[in-house]
């Protein structure tokens, strides 16, 4: 049965349970901290002692573990549209966006000197770039043309959110190197 909190306590409590998971920088931790991190959620009186006034002791865990982290990660590491500020330093011309594909996190821009930018987004995981890469292709290759007439330049681009996780420099670097052997520019945004 599902638990249903009024609001606008249960907006409370995830605010409060949000700025408690930001301030401990939950996504970055290792299982044993994560755990200490959930006792004191349980306890605390903005979160756990909140969710009691409307559900059982024993379903306050699984609730926080299983509702509130589970959207925390969720909203946290969700891919951004807005990739401008991301490219700067590969893109200085002001960029359209022509189209996006939200569920392959792909978009296709063009400049006002008529260069195009296919671009790709990734989470940092080792089998997310390679997924995030064939997207990019596949949608390039269903373009009617491909390049589009008259262009000047197509520069395809993955941005690889780490999202706080460190990335050794070496796993960059390789990864860096084999995108750049399909003439894809790579940019890790730490």
């Amino acid at each position: 049965m599902p638990i249903n909190i009024p609001e606008p306590s249960r907006q409370n409590i995830f605010d409060a349970a949000f700025r408690e998971l930001d301030d401990f920088q939950y996504l970055t931790k290792s299982r044993p901290e994560n755990a200490d991190l959930m006792d004191r959620l349980i306890e605390h009186p903005d979160i756990g002692a909140k969710l009691r006034e409307h559900i059982t002791n024993e379903k306050v865990r699984t609730y926080i573990k299983d509702t509130i982290i589970n959207r925390y990660a969720k909203v946290r590491t969700a891919l951004p549209r807005e990739i401008e500020d991301y490219i700067e330093t590969i893109c200085t011309d002001t960029l359209y966006e022509i189209d996006y594909i939200a569920n392959d996190h792909v978009s296709f821009h063009r400049t006002e000197s008529n260069g195009y930018y296919a671009i790709a987004r990734s989470k940092h995981r080792h089998t997310s770039w390679p997924i995030a890469l064939r997207n990019l292709l596949f949608y390039l290759a269903r373009l009617p043309q491909c390049p589009p007439e008259g262009c000047s330049e197509l520069v395809k681009v993955l941005i690889i959110f780490c999202h706080g996780v460190p990335v050794n420099s070496g796993d960059k670097e390789i990864v860096v190197k084999a995108l750049s052997h399909a003439d894809v520019f790579c940019v890790w945004i730490d």
